[in-house]
């Protein structure tokens, strides 16, 4: 068998159809990702309303916290921080709601110390 012949035959059953085959795998992962961009461009409009209304009702429910001082921190669980400022601009009280892990492994308690005494110097 000459030299010619067994490219030809490598190229014709191996090469060529390994090379369409990865072109068209190519093709549908590129048609695939198109598609999800295009699903999520038709998403976006109304998660961009919902997030506004949402941002609204948070805006008006801190508003009437910031007249209302006897209400409780935490009743808006999306607002972690409610100052009140006094006439000169400063903090009056701030409210401070702290993130506290019920279950703290022992482990990870010596970490945090660890790494508070590290940062500490």
């Amino acid at each position: 068998m000459g030299i010619k012949l067994r490219l030809a035959l490598f190229l014709g059953l191996i090469a060529v159809p390994a090379g369409i085959l990865t072109f068209l795998s190519l093709r549908a992962v590129l048609d695939e990702q198109r598609s999800a961009l295009a699903e999520l461009r038709t998403r976006i409009p109304a998660l961009q309303s919902a997030l506004q209304g949402r941002l609204q009702s948070i805006l008006e429910q801190s508003l009437l916290l910031s007249t209302d001082d006897q209400t409780l921190p935490g009743a808006i669980p999306e607002v972690e921080f409610i100052f009140a400022l006094d006439e000169r601009g400063q903090f009056a009280r701030p409210r401070v709601l702290r993130p506290v892990l019920l279950e703290r492994d022992p482990a990870f308690a010596a970490a945090l110390r660890r790494g508070e005494e590290l940062d500490l110097k």
